[in-house]
């Protein structure tokens, strides 16, 4: 039996001791202190369940559970399967959250009526000491009926939402098939567009959670990460007929583009490069003009944020390089967006045929 006002925070854990005890610490630091915070470790080599168990040991919400490897899915479900809470958070076991995450969400989710079945909030990267990385100009704000939308832009990654219990178990939780499929990083995106599917979305518009970048962590497996995405939009694609088959082709030239920076930013030019070629040829295929116009779109919103955006200092830059955990961000909540940010949602909208 669940209890609505609880929320069960569901950490997948493998060979995270650099960064676990971190994690656990904002996660038991919320202003909501009514949740259970359910770590599944799977199959850690190093000391992970040992740190866990400690905190487990002084503080009665943690609980602990040890499998063996079977996956950051099968990890996700086996604690949603325990979970008590009529509300599910996932956190994964390097990322971090601002004190009052839960309880803006929350917050979010009664505002809608109840109607919602998650809401999800803004985020920042973080870098393996807790510094952001920034940039500040990742800020949607779609909320309501939004599959479309969902699956064409993955703006709440695994760390992020707050989701509906019962809505969750309906449909099984994250697709665990994905992993012998060929890679994992795409369970989340594949769940967000079930929920989104069957129950409105709300927004808590704030940057609420820290997320880490790891280098060897999957989303820098190029192979991994592209075909666990493909393998994911197969299955949206044939479960929601409804979705414009070109929002979900987006989709595709979208995340690989993102791999693609994950791979620049580390210094894999090489590989940023051979992904970019990938997602131009893939979103060509349908759309001869992308060769064209993307390029352009691209330039141009490069010119809008450099030239308009970058060269006017705002007090969200100036977060850059602070710690996540201790800093205001109230300045970079309220910032007004970059120049360009409404045109480029609303350009891949159009383009996706959404509307």
């Amino acid at each position: 039996m669940t209890s609505s006002h609880l929320v069960s925070v569901i950490v997948p854990a493998f060979n995270a001791e650099t960064h676990i005890a971190d994690t656990l610490d904002s996660a038991l630091a919320q202003t909501h202190q009514e949740l259970e915070v359910i770590v599944v470790d799977d199959g850690s080599s190093d000391s992970t369940p040992e740190i866990v168990a400690a905190y487990q040991a002084r503080d009665a919400r943690v609980r602990l559970i040890v499998q063996r490897n079977a996956g950051v899915a099968a990890a996700r479900n086996r604690a949603i399967s325990e979970a008590r809470g009529g509300l599910i958070a996932p956190l994964d076991a390097d990322d971090l959250w601002r004190p009052d995450k839960l309880e803006a969400q929350i917050s979010a989710m009664d505002t809608s009526g109840g109607s919602a079945g998650m809401v999800y909030a803004w985020f920042v990267r973080i870098d393996q000491t807790g510094r952001m990385l920034g940039p500040f100009d990742f800020r949607p704000t779609f909320s309501g009926s939004i599959l479309s939308l969902a699956a064409l832009q993955g703006f709440a990654h695994a760390s992020n939402p707050l989701l509906r219990t019962e809505l969750v178990r309906s449909f099984g939780g994250y697709d665990e098939s994905l992993r012998s499929r060929g890679g994992q990083g795409s369970e989340d995106w594949k769940l967000n567009c079930e929920m989104a599917g069957r129950a409105p979305v709300a927004v808590a518009p704030r940057y609420l959670v820290g997320y880490r970048q790891v280098t060897g962590s999957m989303s820098r497996d190029p192979k991994k990460a592209l075909a666990s995405h493909l393998a994911a939009v197969s299955d949206v694609t044939e479960e929601h007929p409804e979705i414009p088959s070109s929002a979900l082709r987006w989709s595709e030239t979208i995340h690989a583009l993102w791999i693609a920076a994950n791979h620049a930013r580390a210094g894999s030019y090489r590989t940023a490069a051979s992904l970019g070629w990938w997602a131009a040829r893939r979103q060509a295929q349908a759309d001869a003009a992308f060769v064209f116009r993307e390029p352009f779109r691209r330039y141009v919103d490069f010119r809008l944020r450099r030239g308009l955006g970058r060269l006017r200092s705002t007090p969200a830059d100036a977060l850059t390089g602070q710690p996540f955990a201790t800093t205001d961000l109230s300045a970079a909540d309220a910032a007004a967006p970059y120049p360009g940010e409404a045109a480029r949602y609303r350009f891949m909208a159009v383009t996706a045929g959404i509307v």
